[in-house]
């Protein structure tokens, strides 16, 4: 399955709707065209699809729990993490409803598909 195809079908069966689909697709768009990182189903499938349900999330006034303290320590630790969490502030300006435990594991997923 091709990312396109994840978001696609996502929206298809209901579960994201047409406006947060046109926002996961201008974060995809973000990478592309600010980073030169193309975002694939191998490297950014969990990083998309908890995307996709943060939005729907924040649509439905839903709240994720905290990411756990020790494994967002182990995320700073990373080398990688400046990067991440610079891209996922630019991310979060594009989708200014993504709140801090949300945009927590975004930065998370940004960090595995940066390593």
């Amino acid at each position: 399955m091709e990312l396109k195809e994840r978001i696609d079908l996502l929206r298809d069966a209901g579960v994201l709707s047409q406006k947060n689909y046109e926002s996961v697709e201008k974060v995809i768009a973000y990478f592309k065209e600010q980073h030169d990182i193309e975002l694939t189903e191998a490297n950014a499938a969990s990083f998309i699809t908890h995307l996709c349900m943060a939005l729907e999330r924040k649509d439905q006034n839903q709240k994720i729990a905290p990411m756990d303290e020790s494994l967002l320590t182990d995320i700073k630790q990373e080398d990688c993490f400046p990067q991440a969490y610079g891209y996922c502030k630019e991310v979060c300006s594009l989708l200014p409803q993504i709140d801090e435990e949300e945009s927590n594991y975004l930065c998370l997923h940004i960090a595995s598909f940066l390593l």
